[in-house]
């Protein structure tokens, strides 16, 4: 990221996106990977709540994925 006042280069800035399927998430992030992405935390349960996996795009972005089952 690049720092208006002095152009300076002062480190890339992720931001995380949470995304809610009706789909598996396993499937979500088996083609992430196929995209270039990569997975940072594979399928993990919450409990009553479901699912949750993180991956990360091409650029280093975090993409949350939960899904209830």
């Amino acid at each position: 990221m690049l720092h208006e006042k002095n152009m300076v280069k002062t480190g890339m800035v992720n931001h995380a996106v949470q995304l809610g399927f009706s789909a598996d998430i396993e499937d979500a992030s088996r083609k992430a990977v196929e995209k270039g992405g990569r997975v940072q935390q594979e399928k993990t349960g919450i409990g009553e709540y479901g699912f949750i996996a993180k991956v990360l795009d091409t650029e280093g972005n975090a993409i949350g994925l939960h899904s209830r089952t």
